[in-house]
């Protein structure tokens, strides 16, 4: 569901694995 791509999304930039830079790029196509 959206709510748990989101919550992965934000794990992975929590745990260092996304820069800031890709987080808000999948952030942005998962909202688009």
């Amino acid at each position: 569901m959206f709510a748990d791509e989101v919550g992965n999304l934000v794990a992975l930039r929590q745990a260092g694995a996304l820069s800031e830079e890709e987080f808000a790029r999948l952030k942005a196509r998962l909202i688009d």
